[in-house]
């Protein structure tokens, strides 16, 4: 077991308190919206505090950072791999490891981004970006020479064709989901391999390591370690691989849902098995739906996307 001497967080709160957070075992610290705190230290591994009065963030050494809904002007970040610092008040960004960024909702103007592959930065003001390894934007930069700004670039789009209305049960009573993916790549890729992860999570859920948080609701319908044969199902619903891809085209895949070592559990088994909490007062879910292609080759693409799902076991609902 971990020494729980070796990870601090440091903190004051907005009545200038000195305190110090719980940090768990994995090096996460999770900071609750009630526990009002307007500056945090800290050498966590990850770290997480949104809706709160955060003035001030050190954390050198997190991978994982996410403070949504504060009040940060300045955010340096050396080692974050993935940040969502949205809805703050950012007028600089420093993060140069950071391969998924959404700083969208800020008073961002120029970004320099190294190692950015995925980037969400609507609601700024950017007139300068660098970021020689993006792959997908969702915001307007733009351009010289009197072109049109750019609105967005992707590779790769995911689009959920299943529909969910919280007043019709049986929309969610499905054992596949049906999912289209639009390819755009610019560049010839042969594609030996590719599958998805998705996972369906409370509204505004970080993944935490600690899986014991009662607090956190996460359930994964498909993962990179197959158990259920959905890899196999999924491949086999295109032709042979190598697959080569040259031209934009769109393939269609309908996804078996299984997530219980005692065997089958269909979409509406998944949501059932929420705390009872959150199936009262979480009016939405998310659902997050990763496609690969060559994973951990060099050449490696995805693409994550978040869809809302409405929860037909919400107390408006019921009533």
């Amino acid at each position: 077991m971990m020494n729980l001497g070796h990870y601090f967080a440091n903190a004051i709160d907005i009545n200038n308190n000195e305190i110090q957070i719980p940090v768990n075992e994995e090096g996460t610290v999770q900071i609750s919206s009630t526990q009002k705190i307007k500056s945090l230290k800290t050498n966590a591994k990850k770290v997480f505090c949104r809706n709160n009065e955060l003035e001030i963030l050190e954390a050198p050494n997190a991978v994982d950072v996410g403070c949504k809904k504060n009040k940060i002007t300045h955010l340096s970040l050396d080692n974050a791999e993935k940040v969502n610092c949205t809805q703050n008040k950012l007028v600089y960004l420093h993060a140069p490891k950071a391969t998924q960024i959404n700083c969208s909702l800020n008073k961002l103007t120029e970004l320099k981004l190294e190692s950015v592959v995925n980037l969400e930065c609507y609601g700024n003001e950017i007139t300068s970006l660098e970021a020689p390894k993006l792959r997908t934007i969702d915001c307007e930069i733009p351009v010289s020479g009197g072109q049109k700004p750019i609105v967005s670039i992707k590779e790769i789009e995911i689009e959920l064709k299943n529909k969910f209305e919280a007043n019709n049960i049986s929309d969610y009573d499905i054992g596949f989901l049906d999912v289209e993916i639009a390819l755009d790549l610019h560049k010839e890729l042969i594609v030996e391999y590719f599958t998805f992860c998705i996972a369906l999570q409370e509204v505004d859920f970080y993944s935490y390591e600690d899986e014991s948080d009662i607090n956190a609701f996460e359930i994964y319908l498909m993962k990179s370690d197959d158990k259920f044969g959905q890899h196999q199902n999924v491949l086999e619903q295109v032709q042979a691989l190598p697959l080569v891809l040259n031209i934009p085209q769109k393939l269609n895949f309908s996804i078996p849902i299984f997530s219980s070592p005692d065997g089958y559990r269909n979409f509406l088994d998944i949501i059932k098995g929420a705390p009872d909490q959150i199936l009262k007062y979480e009016k939405e879910f998310e659902l997050q739906i990763t496609f690969y292609l060559n994973p951990d080759k060099p050449n490696e693409k995805y693409y994550h996307r978040f869809f809302k799902i409405a929860n037909p076991f919400h107390w408006s609902v019921k009533n």
